[in-house]
């Protein structure tokens, strides 16, 4: 008999509904030998009568403050005609005892337990209820969501492949920045040695607060973490993690207590703020091994200070919009009501608006009535934060809501800083509706339960106002929604708003009236509406996401496959030719990939990186199929199995076909003959474009030696490096077969990947094999294309195989010198494709950046400048840059 078979024996806790909550609620919450100790059952009590009673369940232990008692209503309680109601007044009347005698009362049903949605309200509660029993719930190690699972594998790729000392993660607010480095960091140290510290800057107390728990939470009880701020001196040099103030740590008594080298790793959390010249004093005096630079998505001039100072080492970034049709933070109804306020009359300096212009304008009795009237019709009570212009109008409106019955409460930093906390602590704790505030909660405060967002003036920032909106986009209980108040008056931010509210994708549409209009759009996540005044009504989006099966799901991928000819689909397949939502897919399977794979419809990684083969193979193939020569070679019928099973007998056929397949894989992916998951036959058919192939490297085809070295052997009697030079002298002399080559290539994902990773990530002229081999396949890059079309993972020494097809082409063009080890970049490569940054670049902006591309050593004015930077390095644009005119091979479509 086990430990809690003989619990429940010894204590007689027979009824399911009394069991079920012990082993699936309490257990995982305490822990077993926490219940064991602690949790007792049919606990005695005396009632005001002197009749003994007995509590289903209790916690009444001297080593705590507080004492709870849990109801457990049995199987048979709800039943009808089950309970009498002497019965049902007696449990009143026992209940009421309970509370009178100091105890903590939750009661909860058997239906509770049981129904899906209704246990989480009962988890969440118990996790609530006891937090007051200090150690008593198990500090668990958060797991990474699939976000942060994401952003730690691009941490690592950007430490061990592209050995660089610091980056930048750009996440939105509410996505877990603060988790994911103490993960990071944990692993990291641990690497480290014992000895290995880090330090944790932030510019705010209360972030420095939440983000200390945050960390106890992942690195465990048991590990000292320092303090350093105005009022705390604590273990500043015992501790494995020092949580400072940005204003603590540059002070001179401080920062030279510690050695430039003291910390092996450095966060430096709302990184927007660390173009200020005290965090510029930390940056120039620490030296860590690896800084790690957090923030949401900033606005560009703060991009550009930010990345400038982390060498333009972005490390991932993800949209509010990702993460919220990825059920990361929940969804958003914004309201852009109209603001009958003349913002022409209020002074602006060219950046922003006078502040006591705004107050005496903003804080009026009408515009303050409207905003009650609005909120009571849209929000109804529910808890939210309203920001305000300043001090008085914070104090006003507050006084305001109050009057009208709704509790409210004003919190800016003009407090008593212990009031400011307890104030906040106070809002947090469910005491008041609205807390209306003047620059407090922009950043760093999380209370997940807030359903409601005011913008009761101007927001002139984008760091801002996704700051402010991210205040109301944390999961919690039972929340499906925040609502957006935002009051819009006649200033030049209507139009911004729509831009930072979209993901960054709008379309020209023709109007009613025969007019073109921009539509932007928000996503599935977004319901964003203007009032008449401000814009016309946009059409509305849906904000139900249906329930869907996974049978549902599975069969709605094989109806979009039907119609694109039995071709197996991607992720953009899918967003183009279905209404479910992708969110839907990720919530259910965790990934799109994930999706794919058990479906069975991963795409083999030989398709599009193609294994074990040269430049001297695809000529070969080409030749014989230019001349229709296909008997006796090892391209003939009984070597072709691209599709139906190899064969099995024991000469080793099976060998030469898997390698023949191999080879034709490698011409499908380049376009040139016919691709055979679309045929569903072992045909070899060129392609237009596989004839105009022929027909421009005839001449090569006819004089090069392609033989084998031994007969019915796939193994080339000429080296790599023959059939590059060749190739490259060839399309040197015949611009026509340049231009054919190079476009091929282009068109070739893998080559674009491999370009991307050798100029934009590992940013070098000489880089080893090896580390380009073992680092390829974990490009964050690389990778989100794998995942995105559902490939096969190509991992270890599969890249060994694959990536050195990529430098024999890049060689073939003249871009590389492949020696024996390692790999010189010689030239670079561009169009547009590597050349857009995301999905919401113009054509206008790709082109300012080709035509940038052609001096990349002349400086420039341009706003593309920083983009530029961004994929080269903080030299583009400068003289430092290692590549000149003469080395820039732009092509232009």
């Amino acid at each position: 008999m086990d430990q809690l078979e003989k619990f429940f024996k010894e204590n007689q806790v027979v009824q399911d509904s009394e069991r079920i909550f012990v082993r699936e609620f309490m257990i995982p919450l305490i822990g077993l030998d926490n219940v064991l100790k602690y949790l007792k059952p049919q606990y005695p009590f005396i009632d005001q009568t002197g009749r003994e009673r007995r509590i289903d369940f209790a916690i009444n232990d001297e080593n705590f403050s507080d004492k709870i008692a849990f109801e457990i209503d049995g199987e048979s309680y709800h039943a009808e005609g089950a309970v009498s109601s002497e019965y049902f007044d007696d449990s009143l009347f026992r209940q009421n005892e309970l509370v009178m005698a100091g105890w903590n009362v939750l009661r909860f049903s058997f239906t509770q337990l049981q129904d899906p949605k209704k246990r989480e309200y009962v988890s969440e509660t118990l996790k609530l209820a006891l937090r007051k029993f200090t150690n008593l719930v198990s500090s668990k190690v958060h797991g990474p969501n699939e976000l942060q699972k994401k952003a730690l594998k691009a941490l690592a790729y950007t430490r061990d492949y592209k050995k660089q000392n610091k980056g930048v993660v750009i996440m939105p607010t509410g996505t877990g920045k603060t988790y994911l480095s103490a993960m990071d960091m944990k692993r990291y140290l641990k690497s480290k040695g014992k000895s290995a510290r880090g330090l944790f800057i932030v510019h705010n107390l209360e972030i420095l607060r939440q983000s200390r728990a945050a960390y106890f939470d992942i690195f465990g009880d048991d590990v000292k973490l320092g303090i350093l701020n105005g009022k705390q001196k604590e273990n500043l040099f015992q501790s494995k993690v020092l949580f400072a103030s940005k204003d603590s740590l540059v002070s001179k008594e401080n920062i030279k207590q510690f050695k430039p080298t003291e910390f092996s790793y450095i966060v430096v959390d709302e990184v927007q703020h660390a173009a200020a010249k005290t965090y510029k004093k930390i940056f120039e005096y620490f030296k860590p091994q690896f800084m790690l630079g957090m923030t949401a998505t900033p606005e560009r001039h703060d991009r550009k200070d930010i990345m400038e100072l982390f060498n333009y080492q972005k490390i991932i970034e993800f949209s509010l919009n990702d993460a919220i049709e990825n059920d990361f933070l929940v969804q958003v109804e914004y309201h852009g009501l109209t603001d009958d306020v003349d913002y022409t009359k209020i002074r602006h300096n060219g950046f922003k608006y006078n502040m006591e212009d705004l107050d005496r304008y903003l804080n009026i009795q009408s515009r303050n009535q409207e905003i009650l009237n609005k909120y009571q019709e849209l929000l109804q009570g529910s808890k939210t934060i309203a920001f305000c212009v300043g001090k008085s109008h914070a104090d006003k409106m507050a006084d305001l809501f109050n009057q009208n019955g709704i509790k409210s409460i004003a919190i800016y930093s003009g407090n008593d800083k212990d009031d400011t906390e307890k104030r906040i602590e106070r809002f947090r704790n469910n005491e008041f509706n609205v807390a209306f505030v003047v620059d407090m909660f922009n950043e760093g405060v999380d209370i997940p339960n807030v359903r409601g967002l005011m913008f009761l003036r101007p927001t002139e920032s984008k760091t801002i106002f996704i700051q402010q909106l991210g205040r109301g986009l944390r999961l919690s209980l039972g929340k499906e929604k925040t609502i957006v108040l935002d009051f819009i008056g006649n200033y030049y931010k209507v139009n911004r708003v729509r831009e930072w509210l979209s993901n960054g994708k709008k379309k020209k549409v023709r109007g009613s009236d025969g007019r073109l209009k921009e539509v932007y759009d928000y996503g599935k996540g977004m319901k964003v509406e203007f009032s008449d005044k401000v814009e016309q009504l946009m059409d509305q989006q849906s904000m139900e996401t249906a329930n869907y099966s996974k049978q549902e799901l599975e069969e709605e991928y094989y109806v979009i496959k039907d119609k694109r000819n039995g071709k197996r689909i991607n992720k953009f397949d899918w967003i183009n030719n279905s209404n479910i939502p992708l969110s839907v897919i990720v919530k259910q399977y965790g990934s799109w990939h994930k999706f794919i794979e058990s479906l069975g419809e991963l795409t083999e990684s030989s398709y599009h990186y193609p294994q074990g083969t040269s430049l001297g193979h695809i000529l070969y193939i080409m030749q014989h199929l230019s001349n229709d020569e296909r008997k006796d070679t090892l391209i003939s019928e009984e070597y072709v199995r691209l599709t139906g099973s190899l064969s099995k007998s024991p000469d080793g056929k099976d060998k030469k076909q898997r390698q023949t397949k191999y080879k034709l894989q490698a011409l499908m992916e380049l376009g040139l003959i016919e691709d055979a998951r679309k045929t569903h036959s072992n045909d070899l058919i060129l392609t237009k474009i596989g004839k105009k192939f022929c027909k421009t490297f005839k001449p090569l085809l006819d004089n090069i030696d392609l033989s084998m070295k031994t007969k019915g052997s796939w193994t080339l009697r000429q080296s790599e490096d023959y059939f590059n030079t060749q190739i490259l002298n060839y399309i040197d002399t015949n611009k026509a077969a340049f231009d054919l080559w190079v476009n091929l290539m282009l068109n070739f994902d893998a080559f674009v990947q491999y370009l991307h990773v050798i100029y934009f990530e590992y940013r070098t002229i000489i880089i080893k094999k090896k580390k380009l081999y073992d680092g390829f396949f974990e490009s964050p890059f690389v990778r989100r294309y794998i995942d995105n079309n559902g490939i096969k993972e190509s991992k270890g020494t599969n890249a060994d195989h694959r990536v050195p097809l990529l430098n024999n082409i890049a060689a073939s063009i003249g871009l590389i010198d492949i020696q024996r080890s390692t790999i010189a970049v010689k030239k670079i490569l561009l169009n547009s494709t590597l050349l857009r940054i995301s999905d919401a670049d113009n054509n206008e902006c790709i082109n300012e950046r080709l035509r940038l591309a052609k001096y990349p050593q002349k400086t420039s004015t341009s706003n593309e400048v920083e983009a530029m930077k961004e994929l080269f390095g903080p030299d583009f644009g400068t003289k430092n840059f290692k590549f000149n005119s003469k080395d820039m091979i732009i092509i232009e479509e």
